[in-house]
Formats: C-alpha cells, structure tokens, sequence
C-alpha cells in the first residue's frame, strides 16, 4: 500500500491542475511507512505507473485555478478512496454478488457503469429483475463500504430482497429506476470530482439515499396526495408528501432486525446517515426546485464560477441527486424513449383515478388526450433543460450531458405530434438499431416475467 501511495505521490507532483500540500501527504505516507515496518529507502524512488494514473483518472477530478490545496481532512479521502480502488476489482464485485453468482451477463453489463449513457433496462433483463440489488451492493463492496461498517451480507442480502420486491409496482417509479438513480448520481459525484470529498458515513448515506429516494412510490403526484385529501397527505400536512413517505417507509423496514444494515454503526453514525438521507430525499420535491437553482447561482457568483466542493457539499450533493432524479430526459434517445413510454402509462393511470373520484385530471394524464410531444416540450423547456444547463455552466465537466439535454430539447421541438404508445415503440426500436443494440421488454416498458403485479397489468394503452 506505501508503494501505491509513493506513486500517487510522484503523479500528483507532476498535476498542477489538482491542489495538492506535498508535505502533508509526505508525512503521512511516512507514518504509514513507519507503523507497517517498511524502511522509507525502498519506497524513495518508486515512479508513476499506469495503476496509479488510472486511480487519479476514475476519482480525481482537476479543480481550475482552485484557490486552496487540499489539507488533511481530503488527503485522508483521497487515500481512502485509493485503498479501495487498489483492492477491489469489477470481477470480485460481481463474483461475490448473492444469488446472482451464475449470470454470466452481469460482469459484462456492468463494464460500462462509469458512463452516463448506462443502459438500466440490458442490466434489469441481464439481474432477472434486480437491477437496484446489484448496483447497490457494487457501490458498497467498490468503496468497501461493506468491510468498514462490518455490514452483515446475510442481512444485506435480506435487505435488498425485500427492497427491491417491494419498492414500487409501477410502471416507471420502481426498482429499475432506483437502479438509474443511483448509477447516474454516483457518475455525477464522480464526474465533478466530489467522491474523494466523502467520507465512509457519506457515501453510505448518498448510496441509500438515492437507492430509496422512490422507495413505496404510489405511482402519483404530490398534488393528486393533496387535491384527494390521501392518508398519506393527511400524514404529512401536505408537505413533501411523497418524499415523506419514501423516507418513512425505508426506515421501518430498518427497524426489523432481519433487515438493519446500519445495526453495526453507532448511533452517532446511525443519526448522521438519517439526516443526510432525509436532507437528500426531500430536495426531490420538485417544488424546490427553482429554490435550489437560485442556491447554486448565488453559490456560482460569490465564488466566481469556482464553487468548493468541501464547503458546499451539502447543496452539491442535493443537486446532483435532483439531476439524477430527471435525467431521463437528457440521456441518449434510446435510454430517454423508453423512459418517457414508462411515464406515460404511469400518467394514465393516475388520471383514471382521478376521473374516478370527481377530480379535474391533471395535464398530459388524460389517456383520450394523449400527446407525448406537447408534454415531453413542456417538461423539458420549463423544468428540466434550465437546470441542467445552469448545473452545466457551474460544472464544466457536465458539458457533455448538456449536449444530450439540447438533442433531446430539440428532438421534440421539431417533432410531429406522437399520441401512440407504438409510435413511441417504434422510435425506441429504431434508436436502439442505430446504436446496434438488441431491443428488450425492458426497453419497451412492458410486462416482463421478473415482476409482473396486477397493478401493471391494469396499464393498458
């Protein structure tokens, strides 16, 4: 490990795009040199290699005219972080996966999970359905997570069983979404250079956080909650009721034993890892949104575009995961069609309960009215594309997710009015041909024989 780190030591001597207090790291590779019996002479000389360069590559991201080099508290982190990148491999943390053991598509499906264009729907048909299942425990097992907390797998196994069987019997807030929530959250964190920032508390927190952010959705609105006088908006006075609801519902199945990963922490880190989640959880509420984008304009000015991660890490890690959360509509067309067709059932479904109860139906959920451009154009123009480019001019390395942001933008600006749900098939099936990839049910929204619910069945077109 001291010669891991002597490495990374040479390497970053040589970035000057990273802040970096040599000394600092010197003394502490020293002491570690020290306590593990290894003389420093053998270590003085190591020179860089392609190990460390691709450490520094996956976690360190460069920082433009950074007004401070990092102290302690972040060289600590970033050492963690190298800990875990030289110990673990993808082919262990797919090999020790429970009851997935004997997919032989799993490892090759989860190759590509450090890109943003990551296709959720090939690894929900590669997991038989159990796509959150597997990226939750690749997130703990690649941070060693697992190993730091001492986390019961049998538990962790049960846990995320009962997770995913339970998470949502709806045709866009489910599992496979989690799944995509996750994936996209932990690429964000690592693209702005946040991971390195966290620490083992952290991470968990955001992992679940994210993982649950959904968890129980009941397949409508906050408003529907509100307007219908819901138990659960009786529950919640009318506040962030679904949000709420998701993190009520995680917790108590934290209570029962059988399913407490968090039983080995202390209470001091049980009670950090709930206000993290609660505080992530809540900032889905898209009512917040335009709150939080005057956060972040305001954050940008006064640092004069270079925010710092350490001291806003909170907004940061809220912003991200409200991306996350609707970056559907700014992922290649292929991944975005699929999710839009997923949307559109879930809609339907709730303006028939609310033609049931009296109510006026919501825009774009009246299925004798259905008009996928003009929803898809609203939604975009108004909520989602100024976010994303904000977040894109405050963080320069989201440039590229911009770029897809703006095809998608203008793939319905200039679309003709699609009102089908076999014009929206078509056009998966044709995106999916133009990348060479194989058409799935997953990809098509469909029933598929991994969880297949009545509630689903009900979604006709």
């Amino acid at each position: 490990m001291v010669v891991f780190l002597r490495k990374l030591q040479a390497l970053l001597s040589l970035r000057d795009d990273i802040p970096f207090d040599k000394n600092k790291f010197s003394l502490i590779i020293k002491t570690i040199a020290k306590n593990s019996d290894i003389v420093e002479d053998e270590i003085k000389d190591t020179n860089p290699d392609l190990e460390v360069s691709a450490f520094l590559n996956a976690f360190v991201k460069p920082r433009a005219k950074s007004r401070e080099r990092a102290g302690w508290r972040t060289i600590a982190n970033l050492i963690r972080v190298g800990v875990v990148f030289k110990q673990q491999t993808l082919q262990t943390t797919v090999k020790n996966i429970n009851a997935i053991d004997s997919n032989p598509g799993l490892e090759e499906k989860l190759k590509s999970i450090d890109r943003y264009d990551f296709d959720v729907f090939e690894l929900n048909e590669a997991s038989r359905g159990k796509p959150l299942y597997v990226i939750f425990t690749y997130y703990l097992r690649r941070f060693g997570l697992l190993e730091h907390f001492n986390i019961d797998r049998e538990v962790l196994h049960a846990f995320l069983r009962e997770i995913e069987t339970h998470y949502g019997y709806n045709a866009f807030h489910n599992s496979i979404h989690a799944a995509d929530v996750l994936q996209t959250f932990m690429y964000l964190l690592d693209l702005i250079g946040m991971i390195p920032f966290l620490t083992h508390e952290e991470l968990l927190a955001v992992i679940l956080a994210a993982a649950m952010h959904d968890f129980q959705h009941p397949g409508t609105t906050n408003q529907f909650q509100i307007l219908s006088s819901s138990d659960l908006a009786i529950t919640y006075s009318d506040k962030s009721v679904l949000e709420s609801h998701h993190v009520a519902s995680f917790y108590r199945v934290l209570q029962q034993e059988k399913y407490n990963i968090l039983k080995t922490l202390s209470a001091k880190q049980r009670r950090q890892i709930r206000e993290i989640s609660i505080g992530l959880i809540s900032a889905t509420d898209l009512s917040f949104q335009g709150s939080f984008m005057n956060q972040l304009q305001a954050v940008y000015d006064v640092s004069h575009g270079h925010i710092d991660l350490m001291s806003e890490k909170s907004l940061v890690l809220k912003l991200c995961l409200k991306l996350a959360d609707t970056a559907n509509t700014s992922k290649p067309l292929y991944l975005h069609f699929s999710w839009i067709s997923r949307l559109q059932r879930e809609f339907f479904i709730q303006g028939d309960k609310e033609k049931e109860l009296g109510m006026d139906v919501s825009p774009f959920m009246d299925r004798t009215k259905c008009n996928f451009t003009k929803c898809q154009n609203s939604f975009i123009e108004y909520v989602t594309y100024p976010y994303v480019a904000l977040f894109a001019k405050c963080f320069k390395e989201a440039a590229p997710i911009l770029e897809y942001s703006k095809q998608v933008k203008e793939y319905w600006s200039n679309s003709v009015v699609v009102s089908t749900f076999e014009e929206v098939e078509q056009m998966i099936r044709n995106e999916l041909a133009k990348v060479n990839k194989v058409v799935t049910q997953s990809h098509l929204g469909a029933n598929t024989s991994f969880n297949t619910t009545p509630r689903e069945q009900g979604t006709e077109e």
